[in-house]
């Protein structure tokens, strides 16, 4: 298993799904890594580690940061589309347009684990939109470039962690304890082990 989170970005020190990467795949014994948030460049970095193992991951779970958001939320849908109001750390404003013109609008993750899982609503839900930006970017290209690897690949968007919030940041901008991110993505983790050797 390969889970994924991305460097810092926008002037911040920290990057929520880096650090639950890394702390995730110390826990369960896996595969971490962290890419940048760099338009194509991410999923061009995770290809290049993926094809430079002798096998690929019995899944990959790629999780990204998403300010706003309260919720736990994994991706539903990956979209053809790139629309940005800032820049990438490369300093790239695509958009809007698709990522690739010659491919389907959109990638809908429909036969997996997510639809039997009961979690708290509180904390998880399921979510229809990745965004326009890297995150999605990088969903939609992985689940493009590997179609009979799709049920195996997800997008988890996370909420700041409550260290994220500076002075700059509105009072009311959710966040999410460590502990609870932590432990939830463990629960999403035996859920699809449990999945995984269920009898057909």
């Amino acid at each position: 298993m390969l889970i994924t989170g991305f460097a810092p970005f926008l002037n911040q020190s920290i990057n929520s799904s880096a650090v639950l990467a890394r702390a995730l795949a110390q826990e369960l014994k896996v595969e971490s890594l962290i890419l940048p948030v760099v338009f194509e460049k991410s999923f061009i970095h995770l290809k290049n580690h993926i094809d430079s193992k002798s096998h690929f991951p019995k899944k990959i779970w790629l999780l990204g940061q998403a300010k706003g958001r309260s919720h736990i939320e994994i991706e539903r849908v990956a979209l053809n589309w790139h629309e940005m109001s800032v820049t990438d750390e490369e300093g790239n404003l695509l958009g809007p347009g698709p990522l690739d013109p010659y491919s389907p609008s959109a990638i809908i993750q429909s036969n997996w684990f997510i639809d039997k899982l009961q979690l708290d609503p509180h904390i998880f839900k399921i979510s229809h939109s990745a965004g326009t930006f890297v995150c999605n970017d990088l969903y939609y290209r992985s689940l493009q470039a590997w179609p009979e690897k799709r049920q195996d690949i997800i997008f988890i968007h996370l909420p700041l962690l409550p260290e994220q919030i500076t002075s700059k940041d509105n009072e009311n901008t959710p966040t999410l304890d460590f502990d609870i991110q932590f432990q939830t993505i463990k629960k999403l983790f035996t859920a699809a082990e449990n999945e995984s050797s269920a009898p057909c």
